[in-house]
């Protein structure tokens, strides 16, 4: 496992997220050239789950960017964000008064392992994810597009 001594690159609620690398450094394309190793970090005081490897394409967090901007705007409402691969997914409801709960499903790289964890998260968090999530847009930009 991967010790990080850094500040996570995006970080909701109690989930932190730390972009290594990309897989393929030396693909252009779309598919391959896209794919980033991670490390995502879920820890309460009372558990603490960890997944890394390459399990996030750069689309997924476009997409993820993309609901939080809706989540934003709207500040009602219920998104679903599955990525491309079945390790880190995403349930957010958007309730009365800015708050919205947020449902996390990490499966182990190895897929032998599957944990779900809900956290209330106020709207005023979104523009600091928003901001987190195209940061790490312009630090590793798409590719073969």
């Amino acid at each position: 496992m991967i010790e990080i001594q850094r500040k996570p690159d995006l970080s909701i609620g109690c989930l932190k997220l730390w972009i290594h690398e990309r897989e393929f450094l030396d693909s252009d394309d779309y598919w391959d050239g896209n794919w980033l190793a991670a490390t995502a970090h879920y820890i309460t005081a009372s558990s603490s789950v960890k997944i890394s490897g390459p399990f996030i394409h750069l689309s997924d967090l476009a997409n993820l960017k993309d609901s939080f901007q809706k989540l934003s705007a709207n500040l009602s409402g219920t998104l679903q964000v599955e990525f491309m691969e079945p390790h880190l997914s995403f349930e957010f409801d958007m309730s009365y008064l800015g708050q919205c709960i947020v449902v996390i499903s990490m499966i182990s790289y190895n897929m032998e392992e599957e944990h779900r964890f809900s956290c209330q998260l106020d709207q005023s968090y979104f523009p600091t994810i928003i901001e987190e999530l195209k940061r790490i847009e312009t630090t590793h930009p798409f590719k073969g597009v």
